[in-house]
């Protein structure tokens, strides 16, 4: 009897040390748990979203280069330091005909400026919904005033353009601004060709 009753409470005795040792063990592994893992999901949603903006970002870097390509080509074409100088009145529909500058490059708008920094043409448009847009007040004259560096260039020198984003009452707008030269010489710059889009939503 005495055996029966030493064997009940050293069963009794090892069950409750198994109960205690998971119960410790799961109290520390559930403090671990609660310490641990929300900041480890903070770093992970971080780097997701990290890696998201990186992504974005390169996209409209793309985008943006690909624009002031098509401004930097354009601007270096005879005809349109012709048109900026006045002596090229058809330049736009010979060669843009049945469609528009906008409508073709894909952007919402485009100016033309000469080296005084007189806007010779300007548009705004949608091409998304194939409809014209009404110039944002004050646009032209602050597209204007950041294509003044461009314009200033020496002419010894081989122009450079600028590209970046432009802020304007509380809006953005993606801007390339390429300088209206021969061939991209070393010579007068007769203007500058601005092409961009208004950052929004849409």
């Amino acid at each position: 009897m005495r055996k029966l009753t030493r064997q009940k409470s050293l069963r009794f005795l090892v069950l409750l040390l198994v109960s205690v040792t998971f119960t410790i063990f799961a109290a520390i592994l559930f403090a671990l748990f609660h310490s641990t893992m929300p900041k480890m999901l903070l770093e992970a949603e971080n780097r997701y979203h990290l890696q998201q903006q990186k992504v974005v970002a390169g996209l409209f870097d793309a985008a943006l280069r690909d624009t002031y390509l098509l401004a930097e080509d354009t601007a270096a074409w005879r005809e349109t330091v012709r048109f900026v100088l006045g002596t090229n009145p058809d330049y736009l529909l010979k060669n843009w005909s049945g469609t528009t500058l906008l409508q073709s490059f894909r952007q919402n708008y485009v100016l033309f400026l000469n080296s005084a920094g007189e806007t010779v043409y300007s548009d705004f448009y949608d091409y998304l919904q194939d409809r014209p847009l009404d110039e944002p007040e004050g646009l032209e004259q602050a597209l204007s005033a950041a294509a003044r560096d461009v314009l200033r260039q020496p002419a010894l020198l081989h122009p450079q353009g600028r590209r970046g984003i432009i802020l304007h009452e509380g809006s953005a707008y993606s801007v390339a601004i390429a300088p209206v030269c021969l061939d991209y010489k070393p010579g007068d710059v007769y203007g500058v060709l601005i092409l961009g889009n208004f950052l929004n939503n849409a």
